[in-house]
C-alpha cells in the first residue's frame, strides 16, 4: 500500500532556478526531473546532514524561509507591493508581470503560486474578470493590511502609497 502523502509542489525563482536549469541541460533532462533526482538520491542516502554540514535549511533555501509572521520572504515581499500600488479604492491594479518585476528576480509563474497562496492564507482576495485576458484585480484582506504595515509601517494605506 502506498503512503497517503499529498504531493509537494516546489518553485524555484530566480538563481536557484538557473542553477537547476543548467544542471539539467548538462545531464540532458527536464529541471523538474533533475531536482526529482537529486532529492531522491540525497533522502534515500541519508546524505542531508553531510550535505547540510550544519547550516540550517531556512538560511540555504532563502526565497522559502518562513518569517516570524508565517510568510516566506517572497510573500511578504508579494504582499507588500500590493499594498504599496493599491489604489485609493484598495484594490491592485498591476499585472502579474508588474508584480513579479517589482518583487525582484522571480517569474510570473512564482508570483502566481505566491499570490494563490496568499489568497488561500485569507491575506489578499482576487476578483474575477469580467472577460478573457482581462486584467484580475487583487486587495488585501483586513488581516492582510495588518501584516503590510506591519511590513512597511503605516504610511501603506491603500491610497497608492501615498499616506
Amino acid at each position: 500500500m502506498k503512503p497517503s502523502v499529498n504531493p509537494i509542489r516546489l518553485f524555484f525563482s530566480g538563481e536557484q532556478a538557473a542553477m537547476i536549469a543548467r544542471a539539467a541541460q548538462a545531464k540532458k533532462c527536464r529541471p523538474d526531473v533533475f531536482a526529482s533526482a537529486l532529492l531522491r538520491l540525497v533522502i534515500e542516502g541519508g546524505m542531508e546532514d553531510a550535505i547540510l554540514d550544519g547550516d540550517d535549511p531556512h538560511d540555504v533555501a532563502r526565497g522559502h524561509r518562513k518569517r516570524t509572521d508565517g510568510l516566506t520572504h517572497l510573500q511578504a515581499a508579494l504582499l507588500y507591493q500590493l499594498a504599496l500600488h493599491a489604489e485609493a479604492d484598495g484594490w491592485c491594479r498591476l499585472p502579474i508581470a508588474a508584480l513579479a518585476l517589482v518583487c525582484g528576480d522571480i517569474g510570473v509563474g512564482t508570483a502566481c503560486s505566491i499570490i494563490n497562496s496568499l489568497e488561500r492564507q485569507g491575506f489578499i482576495e482576487q476578483l474575477e474578470p469580467v472577460a478573457r485576458n482581462r486584467l484580475r484585480l487583487r486587495r488585501l484582506t483586513d488581516h492582510g493590511w495588518r501584516v503590510a504595515r506591519q511590513l512597511g509601517g503605516d504610511g501603506i494605506d491603500g491610497s497608492g502609497g501615498k499616506a
